[in-house]
């Protein structure tokens, strides 16, 4: 795992440079404020690459203190390919996007962390819908009150 780690860091470093560089050029306009219309994308681009920065690290120290663990090609050939995992994962995520304005934000949200958690194999118990309930809920006073983006209220919208 540690060497997938340290692959992965490395490849999130260059997305990251990209993006960087592509949300420096967003030119500056007379109506922006002092962080522009930049700041948002550009402030994104740094996390990234710190979190990428700490997953070579990871991996790196692992790698290095002898506890990682080479690839086993045969475990990996049971298991579903990456292009099949991520199909799934882009499944999901239509889903969300065709249920998100019939069911709302929340329950989508919510049905999403599920979805995810289940499928990259936690197992089932009451923590799975209580954490993905408390993420739609954080997640949804985020955007509405703090950002203050609207979310589509969906079944609710007769409630609220």
């Amino acid at each position: 795992m540690a060497y997938r780690d340290v692959a992965a860091g490395i490849g999130l470093m260059i997305v990251a440079f990209i993006y960087w560089r592509f949300a420096s050029a967003i030119p500056l306009s007379p109506l922006d404020d002092t962080i522009g219309a930049g700041g948002l994308p550009t402030t994104l681009a740094i996390l990234l690459g710190i979190l990428a920065a700490s997953l070579v690290l990871r991996g790196g120290w692992q790698i290095a203190t002898s506890r990682a663990v080479p690839i086993d090609p045969e475990k990996d050939r049971r298991r579903v390919g990456l292009p099949g995992r991520a199909a799934t994962m882009v499944l999901i995520g239509a889903g969300y996007l065709l249920l998100v304005s019939t069911l709302g934000y929340v329950i989508t949200v919510a049905a999403l962390i599920m979805t995810v958690a289940l499928f990259l194999g936690i197992g089932w118990s009451w923590r799975v819908p209580a954490v993905a309930a408390g993420g739609a809920a954080v997640l949804w006073l985020i955007f509405v009150f703090i950002l203050g983006i609207p979310q589509p209220p969906g079944l609710w919208e007769g409630l609220l």
